[in-house]
Order: structure tokens, then sequence, then C-alpha cells
């Protein structure tokens, strides 16, 4: 379970002294614990992976503040945040493939007769795609991919 393998590396960065791996670590694993709370139960590895992203997007949105900011140093300590969290994702899936997915889709959606639904809600296609994805793919980018294919 990726919830282990946190904890392990934690363990793992407090022996060796990577304070920089420790910090993040540490933080991620809170977020964890606190959305464990809310939830009043464990999490599942898809769970995780999604408040990972998060993680990752509060951390570029930061990036983007601390550059407008002339901050290049706490940027590039938010990038090395970024760099931490990324490995407990799994592999990204390349464009092309996530191309066959949002065809698929569309296809689905015309099939049921919903017309030109890319058009109308391109909110739903990225919605299915995401969710036959399943964490595969940043949403960003699957976003920007399902807005090309409908134009």
């Amino acid at each position: 379970m990726l919830l282990n393998k946190l904890r392990e590396d934690m363990t793992a960065a407090l022996k060796k002294g990577d304070k920089t791996t420790l910090s993040v670590l540490r933080y991620v694993l809170s977020e964890l614990n606190y959305s464990a709370i809310d939830k009043r139960g464990e999490l599942t590895d898809e769970e995780i992976i999604k408040l990972l992203y998060k993680e990752i997007k509060k951390r570029q949105e930061a990036i983007l503040l601390y550059r407008q900011g002339k901050r290049e140093e706490l940027a590039e300590k938010e990038s090395k945040e970024i760099d931490i969290i990324k490995q407990y994702l799994p592999a990204q899936i390349p464009d092309r493939e996530i191309i066959i997915v949002i065809d698929e889709v569309l296809e689905s959606l015309n099939q049921a007769g919903s017309g030109q639904a890319g058009e109308n809600h391109p909110g739903k296609i990225i919605g299915a795609v995401l969710a036959k994805l399943k964490g595969n793919a940043d949403g960003s980018r699957v976003a920007v991919l399902v807005k090309e294919r409908i134009k």
C-alpha cells in the first residue's frame, strides 16, 4: 500500500538526515491523516494519489507566485518538493494514449444520444476520461487535450 511506502520512506529519510524529503513526507502524511479522519476510515491508494496531485498543484501555484515576486530560491525549493512527491505517483500515460481514451469517451457520449456533448460539457468529458485513467494522467493535461479535441 502506498501509505506504508510513504511511512517507510519517511523513516529512511529520518535515518539518512535528508531534511527536505523528511519535511515533505511528514507534511504529506499529516494531510493524509487529516483526510482519513474526515473520511472516518482508511484512505485507498486512489484517494492518496488524488491528495498527492493536490499537493503538487499547491506547490506549482506557489512557484508561480514566488517567481512573480522574484524569489527564485523559494521557487526552487517548491520544485524539489514536487520532485519528491512525484516519486509516489503512478507513471503518467503518454498524450497519444490519453487521446485514444478521449475519443472513446466522445464516441460513447455521441452513441448515448448526447449529440455534440463535447462542445456543451467539456467538464463531463474530462471527468469521464480521468475516471478511466484512474490517476495515471494529470487533470490539467487531460483538460488541455479534451479542449483541443472538441474544437
